[in-house]
């Protein structure tokens, strides 16, 4: 009888350790993606002067599609939030390219950047003109198929899709056209920072620790194995990295972007449609990979409670001192 109680003890407790470890494993190893809390043990500072020599550039837009349902039904995003995420642009240190085909959203990004005049290119275009929407009618009949899955907006609304494929085209043409005067680029997405539009902190946005530049730096979101298939990624609306900031060196991100525009060709030959991040997920699983022979990535994966969609863009984040407003 005792020895009975003392083996049901045993494994109880043997159970509890297991449990004990399995927890501790993901908080220390991987902690939970906690949707809209910052992904910050502190805020750090910059160690330089404000003044010093930038060697990063910011390349971000701004499309106006109205509004949109993001997800859920009841949720929908519209220029009236975008005002307000990109708040957050007035405090930026760094060099700063906008691109917008509102004459609206155009005249509130200068004032916004008011106290930055030498850092801030505002670029009106007819977005039409890039080659991200000379896709949206092919797009569009992908979509139209009733058969075809719906994620709202990424697989229902082709002008989003549009919008995120643009991200590339925009940054191609600053680097060709000569605007980006520094040797690393960034693209961020105009309301990546929205989880701090209420901090108001003058910041300079930095390369990330242990930055590889002859590698592009992206945000790790969730561990695949890359065996995926690109029918998979696109049917599933399956993720593995973020799209809201790609950085790299100016003429490997050319080559990415080269890359990537025939990889979404590629995707749209298969009759597969969807975001930037479903086409940067299938590009890089494996089999793809060999056919496509992109430039290497360099992905950076949440270690701090917060939200892993925004973890790179923290790592990046240094807070200017006894700057406030």
């Amino acid at each position: 009888m005792l020895v009975r109680l003392q083996s049901k003890l045993f494994w109880k407790v043997a159970t509890v350790c297991v449990l004990l470890y399995t927890i501790l494993h993901v908080l220390v190893m991987k902690p939970v993606c906690m949707m809209g809390v910052v992904p910050l043990s502190h805020y750090s500072e910059y160690e330089g002067v404000a003044d010093e020599p930038h060697n990063l550039t910011i390349v971000t837009a701004y499309f106006n599609l109205g509004r949109f349902r993001k997800g859920s039904e009841g949720n929908s995003f519209g220029p009236d939030m975008y005002k307000t995420w990109g708040s957050v642009y007035r405090y930026m240190h760094n060099p700063v390219i906008f691109y917008t085909d509102s004459d609206d959203f155009a005249s509130v990004f200068t004032a916004m950047r008011f106290a930055f005049p030498n850092l801030t290119r505002v670029i009106k275009i007819d977005r039409n003109d890039l080659w991200a929407f000379q896709w949206v009618e092919r797009i569009r009949e992908i979509y139209s198929d009733p058969n075809y899955p719906k994620f709202h907006p990424n697989t229902v609304v082709p002008e989003y899709t549009c919008s995120q494929h643009a991200k590339y085209a925009c940054v191609e043409d600053a680097i060709l056209k000569k605007h980006v005067r520094t040797k690393y680029v960034m693209w961020l997405d105009f309301g990546y920072f929205r989880l701090i539009t209420e901090r108001k902190r003058h910041f300079r946005m930095t390369l990330p620790p242990h930055f590889d530049d002859r590698k592009i730096a992206i945000n790790q979101l969730n561990y695949k194995t890359l065996t995926e298939s690109p029918h998979d990624i696109f049917w599933n609306n399956d993720l593995w990295v973020g799209g809201g900031l790609v950085l790299g060196e100016q003429s490997l991100f050319v080559r990415f972007i080269r890359n990537y525009r025939a990889a979404v060709q590629r995707y749209l030959d298969m009759s597969l449609s969807s975001t930037d991040q479903q086409v940067l997920f299938a590009m890089f699983t494996l089999r793809e990979r060999n056919i496509l022979n992109p430039v290497d990535l360099q992905t950076y994966v949440w270690d701090v409670f917060g939200s892993c969609w925004y973890y790179l863009g923290y790592q990046c984040y240094k807070e200017l001192k006894s700057e406030t407003v």
